[in-house]
């Protein structure tokens, strides 16, 4: 009794003493905690960068020097003028230091100063933390908006200081945290409109949601508070009640419309603002409003997905419970979802608002396909106010069923804020430590400085990417994968990422190359610093059973050693677990003249055995499909029934090339319910193969929009989205012939393999080391001929192309036959095997001759 009686009394003395000192000083002493602790390690990496952004951020500002439009606007230019305006002013404070002749001190001091790889970086690092502290004073003066509580609002304050993301990410380059410093002004203006609503409030509302907006786009979201603290002045209930009550004398048509113009006036302002912070958004409009590449700002919208189907739960529930989690934490979350609970029930007209500020940005922003934790940023404005408006209701809880003596509670309650609070401190101080020590990659790099002689060449896999200048050549893991490493002279190789040894031996990807390697150094992160895993290996020479180091076991591609059909090498070389084969058939033509017995029996499948059984056993199957489903064929020249489909599908198909036709709208209805991708003039497609990215480009040059620049955009689209093997098929059929300079066109534009359509088998061609197959011919069809007119031979081709990485090693081809309706079987096609040498042979001759026209 006498300690507890002790402890109150010296709680009463702290809280008796706590009140003399004014609020302002208060939070002055949170604004300096929130700067210390986002300015401690900010020099993390340097002078190595890491993050993918960073230099971004920093090459478009430099870039101001010479061209004031950046000439990109994924990201808009506020920040990247503000960021020059700071390196200018640094650059004329250097130049008076040495005027002065300070450098050789100060360059004792800090050799950082005076090197400008580095330096940019931390300056625009400092520049947002300092953004990033300060913003804990507009969040003071909005949460006292909201909790009508000064005291209250400086916890509200703390809690936003402490928000472990928002610290992390303020020791970065990089434009959330300055664009999260415009919204939270922004928000407070808006606030105020509730029991101020006078004209210059309205627009320094919208004037830095604006700048916000200039600084990240989805800043503009911020002018939602300002929209909904104007509605909720706004007499609808009164309206609403005299509507019913029909008494239309009540009712207050001013009231609805008062200040409307204020509002206006306010998104005027926001978008004054935004094109004053990112001009070149008028002066150069065309490509500001581009949306087929990440140059054009448009282009961000194009990466929100579909915000109306069922996968959008899944997305909101990611949203909150691991994003927004994992940038908050668990607890301070929960206790905001109750603050958030409270709001909508009992909470008064600002805390409705805040409440549903929060609810409509989490479901616009959750419910997109790319969503990653920064943008949910502007959130961390109001969750400290929901984190005090659910605290209270639980500390006065515990107090009701709990604690019945005031002088206990009055002990009790602190420590339990404390409690509450003590996670973001843990969390806060766990990314301080994180950020104090060496990341591993500087480790790493300080090891190979030391222990490996200068000159030798590094093979990199992996995460290790410091932008290294010394004096080791460093080249990436791909030219370890399939190219001669004694040719590249590689003579230690970096493995780094989240596996450990075991998992590096067991990936397939390195392919028994550890055979080969002596391992001299690793280190293996369990959480204490940033970085990934790291394991630095020496190669011995020669190197043995790797496949890929000697190309004298690999064949060189040509007409003639395709015509040679001579493949036995391959089962006895190539490893399959890293050998992927996509097939490419000839055209699927499931119309056409149909035989009147199929009219008749209405039935238009055709047996899978028949047909493309054969195709399961490779990787990836690609068909050209000639004409589209539909479930009423009455004139079966120009459709086909959409049973056809299951051809297709139980056949293996993965891939279907489409020409850009209208009439092709319910076959990809059919496609995409049979999970079959296609690719047409509009859409490209991806597959993922043994961690390969392909991408499948159909082209129509009969269409009335196809220009050959039509055919470099396509294959640039899918070079952006990292495709490693491109594909590009042209679809000859309404054209008059196969056009040698497209095809060319496509792999000088960066194809990978070029296909065609065509009626009949064509010739093929090796254009620098790239393969071009002129046309493959009618892989199903009922009405072709085993010979046709012109005594070539009918069989449609499928290519078989066997990949390792992106490098094409071998190809292969089987034979359909298309011929007529069998009543009994229902089949029209059938596959040649080894027992149709003769027809094989003729096959390869005919190829041979058709190419001799493509040979220069």
């Amino acid at each position: 009794m006498r300690i507890s009686t002790r402890v109150y009394t010296l709680s009463n003395k702290i809280t008796i003493f706590l009140k003399f000192i004014p609020i302002k000083t208060y939070l002055l002493l949170v604004l300096v905690f929130a700067l210390v602790i986002r300015l401690w390690g900010v020099w993390h990496g340097l002078p190595y960068i890491y993050s993918v952004d960073e230099p971004a951020l920093v090459h478009s500002v430099l870039g101001l020097r010479f061209d004031l439009n950046p000439h990109h606007f994924d990201w808009p230019h506020f920040h990247f003028y503000l960021s020059y305006l700071v390196f200018g002013i640094f650059y004329k404070a250097r130049i008076a230091w040495q005027v002065w002749g300070w450098k050789p001190a100060m360059e004792a001091m800090a050799p950082i100063l005076w090197n400008d790889g580095a330096v940019f970086y931390l300056l625009l690092r400092l520049l947002s933390l300092f953004m990033g502290a300060l913003t804990v004073i507009p969040v003071y003066l909005a949460s006292k908006e909201i909790l009508i509580s000064p005291k209250k609002a400086l916890l509200a304050a703390l809690v936003f200081a402490l928000i472990p993301f928002h610290v992390e990410n303020s020791k970065y380059a990089l434009i959330d945290v300055p664009a999260t410093f415009w919204c939270a002004w922004s928000l407070w203006f808006a606030l105020k409109t509730a029991r101020r609503p006078s004209l210059l409030n309205y627009i320094l509302a919208g004037l830095f949601g604006g700048l916000a907006m200039s600084t990240k786009y989805n800043g503009l979201l911020i002018i939602l508070v300002l929209v909904l603290v104007h509605l909720s002045r706004l007499p609808f209930v009164e309206t609403f009640i005299s509507l019913i009550k029909r008494k239309w004398r009540n009712i207050d048509i001013g009231g609805l419309l008062k200040d409307w113009w204020k509002l206006v006036l306010a998104g005027v302002t926001a978008l004054a603002a935004f094109f004053a912070g990112t001009p070149y958004a008028l002066l150069d409009w065309k490509e500001f409003s581009r949306s087929d590449t990440s140059i054009g700002a448009f282009w961000q919208l194009t990466r929100s997905g579909n915000r109306l189907e069922l996968a959008v739960f899944g997305r909101l529930a990611d949203a909150l419970f691991n994003k927004i989690l994992s940038g908050y934490g668990f607890i301070p979350l929960i206790i905001s979802l109750v603050g958030l609970f409270f709001v909508f029930r009992r909470g008064n007209k600002l805390q409705r608002v805040t409440g549903l500020f929060f609810v409509f940005f989490t479901l616009y922003v959750g419910s997109s396909v790319f969503a990653p934790i920064q943008i949910f940023m502007p959130l961390f404005l109001v969750l400290p106010s929901l984190f005090i408006l659910g605290l209270f209701p639980i500390t006065d809880f515990i107090k009701k069923e709990f604690f019945e003596n005031n002088k206990a509670w009055r002990v009790a309650y602190p420590l339990l804020v404390i409690t509450a609070v003590t996670p973001l401190v843990a969390a806060s101080l766990k990314v301080d430590y994180l950020y104090t020590f060496l990341d591993t990659r500087n480790i790493a790099k300080n090891f190979i400085d030391y222990a490996i002689p200068k000159g030798k060449v590094i093979g990199v896999e992996g995460e290790y990417q410091p932008f290294y200048e010394g004096t080791h050549p460093v080249i990436g893991v791909q030219a370890w994968r399939y190219d001669p490493l004694s040719q590249k002279k590689i003579e230690y190789v970096v493995v780094s990422g989240d596996m450990d040894l075991r998992g590096i031996r067991e990936n397939s990807k390195f392919g028994g190359i550890l055979e080969n390697l002596y391992p001299i150094y690793s280190y293996q992160n369990f959480g204490d610093r940033l970085g990934p895993n790291l394991f630095i290996y020496k190669l011995n020479y020669p190197l043995n059973n790797q496949w890929w180091l000697n190309e004298s076991k690999l064949p060189k591609l040509s007409v003639d050693y395709l015509t040679a059909d001579n493949h036995e090498w391959r089962e006895s070389i190539l490893p399959a677990d890293l050998t992927y084969t996509v097939a490419v058939t000839g055209t699927w033509d499931f119309s056409g003249k149909t035989s009147e017995i199929m009219k008749t029996r209405s039935d238009y499948s055709y047996p899978v055995s028949k047909v493309g059984g054969h195709l399961h056993g490779l990787d990836l199957a690609v068909a050209d499909l000639l004409y589209p489903f539909k479930q009423d064929c009455s004139d079966f020249t120009v459709c086909t029934n959409s049973e056809a489909v299951k051809s297709l599908t139980e056949s293996g198909i993965d891939v279907v090339n489409l020409p850009v036709d209208p009439s092709f709208a319910e076959t990809k209805t059919d496609l995409t319910a049979a999970k079959i991708q296609y690719s047409d003039g509009q859409n490209i497609s991806y597959s993922d193969v043994k961690n390969n990215h392909l991408a499948f480009v159909s082209i129509n040059p009969a269409s009335p929009d196809f220009t050959q620049a039509t055919i470099s955009a396509s294959i640039k689209t899918a070079k952006d989205n990292k495709a490693d093997v491109i594909f590009v098929n042209f679809n000859w059929l309404k054209s008059q012939s196969p056009s040698k300079e497209l095809a060319h066109l496509a792999i000088d534009s960066g194809a990978t393999v070029v296909t065609g359509e065509s009626s009949s088998v064509n010739g093929v061609e090796f254009y620098n080391e790239h393969f071009i197959s002129y046309g493959g011919g009618q892989f199903v069809s009922s009405a072709t001929s085993p010979v046709d007119l012109q005594g070539r031979v009918g069989p449609g081709v499928t290519y078989e192309l066997y990949f390792f990485g992106n490098r094409l090693v071998d190809i292969d081809f089987g034979l359909n036959y298309s011929g007529t309706y069998d009543i009994y079987s229902g089949s029209s096609c059938q596959v040649f095997g080894e027992e149709n040498k003769n027809v094989r042979l003729k096959v390869l001759q005919q190829i041979s001759i058709e190419s001799a026209a493509y040979i220069k």
